[in-house]
């Protein structure tokens, strides 16, 4: 059962993304939106990746053990262990309506980072569509096109 009293939760991962480019960190470049969530919500001063790449750190993140317990020591590689819960699973099995986006297809649903989500939404094949903030408004609001494109 969802619980629409509890507070939202929005976690955006960027891979190679400088905080010292963005302006809520001190950067010159003018990123009004992230500022927003930022003043708003909890910024993170200090944040360490567990792996030198996407799959070893989002596989880290998404289970909060060490790639070498959970079996992803590459990229990319399935998560060996599918019994450790995922902050989505936990958001989802405590009342959240969970949804994530995808962007490299080494974080498919294929590796299990979909695990826990209640909709995962696959968007390798249209690239410079799911840049624009219409087209990710319109993935969230319309079920049709959380599938997977081919």
């Amino acid at each position: 059962m969802l619980d629409s009293s509890k507070p939202n939760i929005l976690i955006i991962i960027a891979d190679s993304l400088r905080a010292d480019f963005l302006s809520c960190y001190g950067g010159r470049v003018p990123t009004q939106n992230i500022d927003q969530v930022a003043s708003s919500g909890i910024k993170f001063e200090n944040a360490y990746s567990q792996g030198p790449q996407s799959a070893v750190s989002h596989a880290s993140m998404f289970t909060g053990r060490y790639p070498s317990n959970i079996g992803v020591t590459r990229s990319p590689e399935p998560m060996k262990d599918t019994t450790s819960p995922t902050i989505a699973g936990w958001l989802r099995d405590h009342g959240y309506r969970t949804f994530g986006i995808a962007g490299p297809g080494k974080m498919s649903s294929e590796y299990g980072y979909d695990r826990g989500f209640h909709d995962y939404y696959e968007s390798y094949n249209s690239f410079p569509d799911y840049l624009s903030t219409d087209f990710l408004k319109a993935v969230i609001t319309e079920p049709r096109k959380r599938k997977p494109l081919l």
